[in-house]
């Protein structure tokens, strides 16, 4: 009997051979495992496996790594003895030990009349959203996902080929559909779809899947179908044509028909440089008609539409459009493709037991794959406040999980290959990593996505936080030219569009820098009021607030950003935020707690520690204080209290109570706390 059972298909999951999930303690160890299934009952070397995982260091260090790690899986798992094979020189994962879905998934797809069977298995891309950042394992992951996802579409074709050899040509066609769902450029599949309906005298499906094939191999590969698909197309074309139903999307602008695409409808494609493009379709109202309950669908829909246009983030197909394919019965799916959008968002709105629970879906459209789906309930008291509610978190939780969609899949590519908006999401992703050198790779992205795109704020919005973050953490002593080249990459960012909420985030920063406090929080403001939904620049009216401005304002706006964006990677500097506010109105106690959840926050660094070290000495917990003082000095061993002075603009009351509060407790005195250390 197998002692565990692994998911690799769709992401990494284990499970005891008694169905108890088991959580692995890091990346590295769900990585090994996840290699040694795949090749079950092989003896692996030693070296080899170092060389995957830790390829950056001495043959010794990366030895002892693998040895640690093969104990935390004993640790883990208990059964590792017969679980794994561990020898001197070689490791190895016991066949009979584990049931893992790719062994499962291979054998499948290699037997005749099991492929809807490996087809249901396949839950989606191999180890999905797992990164590692080592080279060795980065290249055998991108290898496996290519021969995975290889086997499974050759696996869509045989399927395919048993159905038609059954007399099942609709099913045959629905399987074809499906191959082009999972790999949109297949060209093999479109051309036996295509022939398939135009033998049972589907023409005009023919021609649309011939279109979509066009748009997307120009748009991706830039080229044109085979002249054997054009040949089918042009088939299709000669026959007798129905009226066929036709979109013209406020996200397309026509361009001059390739030579190969004759006098076919025009194929459209977003105007102006790349940016996401999602379609909101119309929520369904699960109770309409229904005497006594609140229409909110629609309301809903037109809100969400708008706020997230706000963000300029996206590209957000108009309400007009949407509303127009819906009344035509065209699902989300279908509008997707024919709108040529990444990604759509549809869900369902119903009144039970005096709530109002709304479903919501995001689905990338290229593959079909659920990227996000939520249940919202909220109680029926105020429909106005319920609408709002809804919105603000159906408006965040898109854009936050779109842009992660997006920055995982740019992070992943060559850098001589990226466009300006992958360029740019590989600049937040190193971005928000809060250390000197990922700050510079982050810059050299977003320059190059200037460089390929100026007209991109985001871009020069992004340009400027690192060197805001070069001033206010990293190169203090080069202060004064990294607060000259925060404003000028912020001006950029005005230039290119003074309508993006980012570019006045940006300029808000930038003259807080400068110490021009009421000019930041109008540039602030303006943000905000081009869009409310942008969690950033509520975040930084209260970072401005709680250090010079109102207290009770920066807690409010704190509270604002974090339930618009909960899972913000700047969580940790509200929460900072929120400490320095209550230390200012006196509150102390609360000033400490916020200060101590703020550090348990990722990416938290030295200032933000420092804040919660400050607090816990102003509520009179010197001892936590110290040690708090103490993980300072060890990221930064001459850290003094000019350095967290000089770092925020506090009035000069607030700069002596911190003052004097560090002095009574002891802390941020580098060489006396070093030495009682």
């Amino acid at each position: 009997m197998a002692l565990i059972e692994l998911t690799l298909l769709g992401g990494f999951s284990l499970r005891r051979a008694d169905k108890r999930d088991v959580r692995l303690p890091t990346r590295k160890t769900e990585a090994l495992l996840a290699f040694l299934a795949c090749h079950p009952g092989e003896k692996q070397p030693r070296d080899r496996l170092t060389a995957l995982l830790w390829g950056d260091r001495s043959d010794r260090q990366a030895r002892h790594s693998l040895s640690q790690t093969l104990l935390s899986i004993r640790r883990e798992l208990g059964e590792a003895d017969s679980l794994l094979l561990v020898e001197r020189e070689t490791v190895a994962l016991r066949a009979e030990a584990v049931n893992c879905d790719v062994t499962e998934f291979r054998y499948l797809a290699g037997t005749a009349g099991s492929w809807r069977a490996a087809l249901d298995l396949y839950r989606g891309v191999f180890l999905d959203g797992f990164s590692l950042r080592e080279p060795g394992f980065e290249d055998w992951l991108v290898e496996e996902r290519a021969r995975l996802q290889g086997q499974a579409f050759d696996t869509f074709l045989a399927l395919a080929d048993a159905q038609l050899a059954a007399g099942d040509w609709s099913d045959a066609i629905s399987t074809l559909n499906n191959a082009i769902r999972f790999d949109p450029l297949a060209e093999e599949a479109y051309r036996r779809l295509m022939s398939l309906q135009i033998e049972h005298g589907f023409c005009n499906d023919a021609i649309r899947n011939y279109r979509f094939l066009a748009e997307a191999l120009r748009r991706e590969l830039k080229t044109q179908p085979d002249p054997s698909t054009t040949a089918i197309y042009q088939r299709a074309t000669a026959r007798p044509q129905q009226p066929q139903l036709q979109v013209v999307s406020e996200a397309a602008a026509p361009r001059e028909p390739a030579p190969a695409e004759e006098s076919g409808a025009p194929h459209r494609e977003p105007a102006g440089p790349r940016r996401a493009s999602v379609a909101i379709m119309p929520f369904i109202d699960l109770d309409a008609g229904m005497e006594g309950k609140v229409p909110l669908a629609r309301g809903l829909t037109h809100d969400v539409i708008t706020r997230l246009a706000k963000l300029r983030s996206l590209f957000v197909i108009a309400q007009g459009t949407i509303f127009a394919l819906a009344d035509k019965g065209i699902g989300a799916e279908e509008a997707g493709r024919l709108l040529n959008v990444d990604y759509v968002v549809s869900g369902t709105i119903r009144n039970q037991d005096g709530q109002v629970i709304a479903t919501i879906e995001l689905v990338e459209t290229r593959c079909a794959r659920i990227v996000w789906a939520e249940t919202i309930e909220r109680k029926v008291n105020d429909s106005l406040s319920i609408e709002d509610e809804i919105v603000n978190q159906v408006v965040s939780s898109v854009a936050a999980e779109i842009e992660l969609s997006e920055r995982n899949r740019a992070i992943l590519k060559p850098p001589g290959s990226l466009d300006a908006w992958e360029a740019l999401h590989c600049g937040f992703w190193h971005m928000y990593r809060f250390n000197e050198a990922d700050n510079e790779r982050a810059k050299r992205f977003f320059k190059l996505a200037v460089r390929l795109d100026p007209t991109m704020a985001r871009a020069h919005a992004g340009l400027c936080f690192t060197h805001f973050q070069n001033a206010f953490l990293l190169r203090p002593s080069e202060r004064q030219q990294e607060i000259a080249r925060a404003y000028e990459a912020a001006c950029d960012a005005l230039i290119a569009d003074d309508r993006d909420p980012a570019a006045h985030w940006a300029m808000g920063r930038a003259l807080w820098l400068r110490g021009e406090h009421d000019q930041s929080v109008r540039e602030l403001g303006d943000a905000v009021d081009l869009s409310p939904n942008f969690a950033l620049a509520q975040y930084t009216l209260s970072f401005v607030h709680c250090q010079s401005g109102d207290a009770a304002a920066a807690i409010r706006y704190a509270d604002l950003s974090h339930n618009l964006s909960p899972y913000d990677p700047m969580t940790f500097a509200m929460l900072g935020s929120k400490a320095l506010a209550y230390a200012r109105l006196g509150r102390f106690n609360e000033a400490a707690e916020w200060g101590i959840k703020a550090t348990l926050r990722p990416n938290a660094h030295s200032h933000v520690v420092a804040i919660a070290a400050e607090c816990l000495a102003l509520a009179g917990r010197g001892d936590d204080a110290r040690a708090f003082s103490a993980r300072v000095h060890h990221a930064r061993p001459d850290y003094s209290i000019e350095d967290f002075l000089g770092a925020f603009h506090f009035s000069q009351a607030d700069a002596m109570m911190f003052r004097r509060a560090a002095r009574d407790a002891g802390i941020f005195q580098p060489g006396k706390l070093l030495r009682s250390a």
